[in-house]
């Protein structure tokens, strides 16, 4: 039990040469060497099994992910320089719950019947995925503007998500895929996470080629870095200051030069 919830523990041996633990899908995985023995990895076992269990009960959001926003009728929002009026109605005869954007007002349709607890999550959810599909294409601007001062590569697309545990991903075709909470975070951490991506389409994995490339754009990484992984649970609506639509990149050095490598 770690703070009030149990986690089952995955042990699995791999072709990896340093161990570690991750929470996936609600169990404690570790993963250790082939090589280690019996003692050896017994002992490896309990060090990350209590490591990880100190971890989730000091930052509960960085392993176990963050709480999805909530949302609530009659909230005004600003996201990326627009505004969004909340507003919910109960449609009699409607079987669906609806979410549609006329001009500024998000307006949520919810059948009839549905409890009041059960409908803050409805309304959460489908504002959610409107601004989500709203914001998208100046996300990907500013995505764009970032990219062709800094890297200049080819990305196929930019995604939104409403993920409780990445901030953001670069796939092997280089789709960037960005937290839902970053539209409400510091505009600095934003820009951190964008880089932070983009600079996967160079370099793969997390290697010093890979810091350096970062840190040569934005040498204070660490601190923006570590302001995510101490502050994820405040980012909601209204407690920072917001992300506005302005797609200069951010200063640094022009880079070049860099290969790609074939596996993230």
């Amino acid at each position: 039990m770690i703070s009030g919830r149990r986690f089952d523990v995955v042990v699995m041996r791999r072709r990896i040469r340093n161990a570690y633990a991750r929470v996936i899908d609600g169990r404690v995985v570790i993963r250790i060497p082939e090589r280690l023995g019996r003692m050896g990895s017994s002992r490896i076992v309990d060090e990350l099994r209590s490591k990880i269990s100190a971890g989730i009960m000091e930052n509960p959001s960085r392993y176990l992910g963050m709480p999805p926003i909530e949302f609530r009728e009659g909230q005004d929002l600003q996201i990326f320089g627009r505004r969004f009026a909340i507003s919910a109605e109960t449609r009699p005869g409607s079987r669906y719950a609806r979410c549609r954007l006329e001009g500024s007002a998000l307006m949520v349709s919810i059948p009839e019947g549905v409890q009041e607890a059960e409908r803050s999550g409805i309304v959460s959810r489908l504002v959610t995925r409107a601004i989500s599909k709203a914001v998208e294409g100046d996300v990907r601007a500013y995505v764009d503007a970032v990219n062709r001062r800094h890297f200049d590569s080819e990305i196929s697309k930019v995604r939104i998500r409403a993920n409780t545990v990445l901030w953001g991903s670069c796939s092997a075709t280089n789709a960037i895929s960005l937290n839902f909470r970053l539209l409400y975070a510091p505009r600095e951490m934003l820009e951190y996470v964008v880089l932070h991506e983009l600079a996967h389409t160079k370099v793969r994995d997390h290697s010093k080629r890979f810091w350096k490339l970062l840190g040569d754009i934005i040498p204070e990484y660490k601190e923006r870095r570590r302001w995510l992984r101490n502050n994820a649970h405040t980012i909601e609506p209204g407690a920072h200051e917001a992300v506005w639509m302005d797609a200069h990149p951010p200063s640094g050095q022009q880079t070049h030069g860099y290969g790609a490598q074939p596996q993230h």
